[in-house]
């Protein structure tokens, strides 16, 4: 048996043992002067929670050849580039490396110069990415994003953006769909969306003074909460 003074000293090496293991199981940032002025932040204490701030980057080409550095570690929780002047993400954004892709679980483009996604720009985190803030930016065409290819997207925000109209979204994950604009003047016709898990529709600061009737009938089945604060909304025929 193993005497009562023994008793703080493995005490003492079961946290070390710990403690090493979480360091050599933690993530690394890069070094912070090869990616200003991205920030890489921990979230958390043991290191295994990174966030990626990209908001400071005046444009495209410097924000590509931040990412093409010696990044340790290429999964994070969350990429920020809210109020960003970039105008485009080109698809060849975030560059393919022997130690893996960037990878994100939300990412905030929130109220940015933001005009163009190009195809494949999120290929890698097709199988990670949960949450998508495009709100308040500058698109104008009906098709922002191919949200179909996205596995575990579940909430997407594409308020107060310049479109006057959009294309049918296809979805199996969507919950949380926010699509309020400014110029949007009339509801898409939802009956040929295929978002069967949709929740939650948020239509507010839309210029739409009636929706037509029929307009959304699968969807109503499912007992959808819509949001209809809207303030010129004067009539709405469901039935």
């Amino acid at each position: 048996p193993v005497s009562k003074m023994h008793c703080p000293w493995l005490l003492l090496l079961s946290v070390l043992v710990l403690t090493l293991v979480s360091f050599v199981r933690g993530k690394k940032c890069p070094n912070a002067t090869t990616i200003a002025p991205c920030i890489c932040t921990y979230v958390n204490s043991l290191h295994t929670i990174l966030d990626l701030d990209c908001s400071q980057v005046p444009d495209e080409d410097q924000l590509k050849t931040i990412l093409e550095e010696d990044f340790p570690n290429r999964s994070f929780r969350h990429f920020h580039m809210a109020n960003s002047p970039i105008k485009i993400l080109p698809g060849n954004l975030f560059p393919n490396h022997a130690l893996g892709q960037f990878k994100f679980e939300t990412a905030d483009f929130s109220n940015s110069a933001l005009e163009v996604l190009e195809d494949g720009v999120f290929e890698h985190s097709i199988g990670t990415l949960l949450e998508l803030n495009l709100s308040g930016c500058q698109f104008t065409s009906a098709k922002i994003i191919a949200v179909e290819k996205f596995e575990v997207l579940w909430k997407l925000q594409l308020q107060d953006n310049s479109y006057t109209s959009l294309d049918p979204i296809e979805s199996d994950i969507l919950v949380d769909l926010t699509i309020g604009s400014p110029l949007l003047e009339e509801l898409p016709q939802f009956d040929t969306w295929n978002i069967p898990k949709l929740q939650n529709l948020d239509i507010r600061n839309s210029p739409i003074q009636n929706i037509p009737p029929r307009n959304f009938p699968r969807i109503m089945e499912r007992y959808l909460l819509f949001h209809l604060k809207l303030t010129e909304l004067t009539e709405i025929m469901l039935i």
